[in-house]
């Protein structure tokens, strides 16, 4: 009975080890961009069968969307170490970061992805819902600090500010070439998003 149990760890193990080898794997190869990356070139690189990645993702937009996500894990750990600074401070933090990874090359998958009503069941309302929970915890961290008054519609302002990041993302994408995502940013970060919080500065 040990011995089943260790070899079925050993498969876990292994299967893990594979997963992570087309994760890091394919976010190299998406750093040429996504239009040419292709699955086939993912599993060729790795030494594994297309069945193989099929096993762990249904189609190349759903395997886009879960790396998607690591940006922003990442984004959630750095606010948190930023909690004591001022709200002004990591809304400006957030945004900037936010933009950034807009323009990495996983944006124009990402949105597509999540346009397909499909995509969007299987992660990517997921996601949006955890961009918006990002925002909501800078806003209760500076109401529970004494920043913010307890009278701020923490959820209404959260998703005004995220839709406002989708609205800009899909702006960017169709004037890709004609616009600065960080002059974006920079105006929404002064015209919106520190307006819509100044008055209920303590």
């Amino acid at each position: 009975m040990a011995a089943e149990e260790k070899r079925l760890t050993n498969r876990q193990k292994q299967a893990l080890e594979t997963k992570k080898l087309l994760e890091d794997t394919g976010r190299i190869l998406l750093r040429k961009g996504i239009d040419t990356f292709r699955i086939e070139d993912l599993t060729k690189e790795c030494g594994v069968s297309k069945g193989t990645f099929y096993h762990y993702f249904e189609n190349k937009d759903q395997f886009v969307l879960h790396l998607s996500m690591d940006v922003y894990v990442e984004l959630e750990k750095e606010l948190e170490r930023r909690k004591g600074e001022p709200v002004r401070e990591q809304l400006r933090y957030y945004v900037e970061e936010h933009t950034k990874s807009m323009v990495n090359g996983f944006t124009k998958q990402y949105y597509l992805s999540v346009l397909n009503e499909q995509n969007v069941l299987q992660g990517g309302a997921d996601k949006m819902d955890y961009d918006q929970k990002a925002i909501e915890k800078i806003l209760q961290a500076g109401i529970n600090n004494g920043e913010l008054k307890k009278e701020l519609p923490v959820t209404e302002i959260s998703r005004l500010i995220f839709v406002a990041l989708c609205g800009r993302s899909l702006y960017w994408l169709i004037q890709k070439d004609k616009c600065d995502p960080m002059k974006l940013a920079e105006e929404l970060l002064n015209i919106f998003f520190v307006p819509a919080v100044e008055k209920y500065y303590i």
